[in-house]
């Protein structure tokens, strides 16, 4: 994915490199840190994602902390950590309940959490009326 926004003969590695560049030149950027937690997560380094997603919260507007509250959400529903993903999704959707990934991810971790058809049908529907 992060190879896909460079040319062809640009690396991920290059990527991650103008990335830390940027970061170094604006270090309250909420976007440049979304964005290096992105390269981190494709790199498998969750950790790295985490810690550039906490400099993102911390310096997101409110109209913008959904991104990286999203963002987090799904790392810690990857990690396997539903209930924490789940409380974080729903912070993202109090943040911004327009948005309507933010409602098809906290149906994604409702159905990991073996809830009912219609518990997760309901989740999955309230995206299709924003």
């Amino acid at each position: 994915m992060i190879e896909g926004i460079a040319n062809k003969k640009e690396s991920a590695q290059m990527i991650g490199t103008r990335i830390a560049r940027a970061l170094h030149k604006n270090h309250t950027s909420w976007a440049l840190g979304c964005l290096g937690a992105l390269y981190w997560r494709v790199q498998g380094d969750a950790p790295n994602a985490i810690n550039c997603l906490r400099m993102a919260l911390m310096n997101a507007s409110l109209n913008n902390k959904h991104i990286p509250l999203l963002s987090l959400a799904n790392i810690l529903h990857k990690a396997g950590s539903i209930n924490d993903a789940l409380e974080i999704a729903l912070a993202a959707l109090e943040s911004s309940p327009e948005t309507v990934v933010i409602h098809f991810s906290i149906g994604n971790m409702y159905a990991a959490k073996v809830r009912t058809t219609e518990e997760v049908m309901k989740i999955y529907c309230s995206a299709c009326v924003v």
